[in-house]
């Protein structure tokens, strides 16, 4: 776990805002918290929230979770330590909410500040919900260990979610001696605003198609640039096809993602992303779809588009689709789907077929030197090794092994689970390592990670598929050359 800079953060104290937002977080600590106050503080630092739950839900949720905690809290043994936090967390939603978790779930956010202003050393408000990115950036920036992220069933374990963040998020407020409110200025307002405006790059290929769906508000109707419920598989760049619900049932329009899918536990559909680059398209209806020959037999049209959101599009119902919107009269260029493929020269069977036929003849053919399996402590007991390790050096003192490059093999990365995991891993050693470049590789692609502002971002990469650095028929010589320049530190 890293230090705050003190600096950047004392100028921060004393400066104007950051005395303003102190006193927010300061009057929310205190008994019987106002929903007013509540209100005010979503407003500051995350009005997404309002989009999706009413002022008057939330004023009302906080005066009834106030009482609620209150009467638990008073009728058990004050919790000092996390094990009897976790006590009072399960007795409380036994208690006042029948042990349904779900409802628990939908709760959290009144429930967090009423924990908050009960106990503010052991709880914190809850404004991550709907903005988890930021959790995840402040978790890279200064190495906080969050719990696993549940199974979007698990909503127990989704509850659960909630303590843990608050548990890590404390052990770094007593890292760098806040106060709690210091601690809820910190990752709700000074964080977030150091930030840097991320340059927006062009989507990338689109690799996956999916179906999302529902009903649109009369804002969303409109809208060019939306938050939508999505697979969290999704790429950026992806391909997405909307389906309206009741009343007009139709497929209505595509779109692309704008971001990768986040998992946020704390929200009650589990993933989302933000989706732009919007093409209506004349509607294709449920009806139609089921007398068509090709979608009569598809499983999510059987079941009357029912779990839509989310759902895989194969390459050939994407196909059909665009076959039908042009058979309407669609005269737009529709987004091609591009998949990253294993080179067909080469059977890979397992992680080292990766690195001995992919990884190792690329950087020979590139003519980069290499070494492999470098061994690091990554803490008290841990212990691991790099893949790859380009540009290899040793610190002054003679005591730590520097790399310019970590590449770590994985053999198929297939969920956005197994590439945060991935990630996390690679990081650890870059980080070790002090290297400038973190490189995933595995049977179907590369993925870059460049270091920006002394991090690296998981949200920050540059994709590029075997085929394109191996297969004649998809060579793309400006992406070998891009990929050779980062490894390199040439031109970049």
């Amino acid at each position: 776990m890293k230090k705050i800079n003190k600096h950047n953060w004392e100028n921060y104290l004393h400066s104007e805002g950051g005395q303003a937002t102190i006193s927010q977080f300061t009057e929310a600590s205190e008994y019987d918290i106002p929903g007013e106050v509540v209100l005010d503080i979503i407003e500051h630092y995350n009005p997404r929230i309002l989009n999706n739950v009413s002022e008057e839900q939330i004023v009302i949720c906080t005066k009834g979770m106030t009482y609620d905690v209150e009467d638990v809290y008073y009728e058990l043994q004050q919790p000092q330590t996390w094990e009897e936090a976790e006590t009072f967390y399960e007795e409380l939603i036994k208690r006042k909410m029948n042990h349904n978790y779900r409802l628990a779930l939908s709760m959290n956010l009144p429930l967090s500040f009423a924990l908050f202003a009960l106990n503010p050393k052991q709880f914190l408000p809850n404004l991550y919900s709907l903005n988890i990115k930021n959790l995840y950036k402040l978790a890279d920036t200064y190495d906080l260990e969050l719990p696993p992220l549940p199974k979007r069933s698990d909503y127990p374990g989704r509850c659960a979610y909630y303590l843990g963040v608050c548990k890590s998020l404390h052990a770094f407020r007593e890292l760098n001696k806040l106060s709690p409110e210091e601690l809820c200025a910190f990752i709700y307002d000074h964080f977030p605003k150091s930030l840097e405006e991320e340059e927006t790059e062009p989507l990338p290929k689109p690799m996956h198609a999916w179906f999302i769906g529902g009903e649109s508000n009369d804002k969303e109707e409109e809208a060019e640039y939306r938050f939508w419920q999505m697979n969290p598989d999704t790429r950026r760049g992806d391909i997405l096809i909307h389906y309206e619900k009741t009343p007009v049932s139709a497929i209505t329009s595509v779109w692309r993602a704008e971001e990768d899918g986040f998992i946020d536990p704390f929200f009650y559909y589990y993933a989302y992303s933000f989706m732009g680059c919007r093409e209506d398209v004349p509607h294709i209806t449920l009806d139609e779809l089921k007398a068509d020959e090709y979608f009569s037999e598809h499983s999510l049209v059987r079941k009357n588009m029912q779990g839509v959101n989310g759902w895989a599009v194969s390459s050939s119902d994407y196909k059909r689709l665009c076959e039908w919107f042009r058979d309407k009269g669609v005269t737009a260029e529709l987004p091609e789907l591009f998949a990253p493929e294993s080179p067909k020269d080469v059977i890979l069977k397992e992680e080292s077929d990766v690195e001995d036929q992919l990884i190792a003849p690329l950087l020979e053919e590139m003519g980069i030197s290499y070494e492999r399996q470098i061994s690091y402590h990554l803490g008290r007991k841990d212990k691991g090794r790099a893949d790859f390790i380009l540009g290899s050096s040793v610190s002054p003192d003679g005591l730590e092994k520097r790399a310019d490059v970590i590449i770590e093999a994985k053999y198929n990365m297939k969920n956005s689970k197994e590439e945060t995991d991935a990630f996390a891993q690679g990081r650890s050693y870059a980080n070790q390592s002090k290297a400038r470049l973190l490189v995933l590789a595995d049977k179907q692609r590369v993925v870059v990670y460049p270091k920006k502002n002394g991090e690296f971002d998981r949200y920050n990469n540059i994709v590029i598929g075997w085929n394109e650095l191996r297969c004649p028929d998809c060579f793309n010589l400006d992406k070998y050359n891009l990929l050779k320049d980062y490894l390199t530190n040439s031109n970049i």
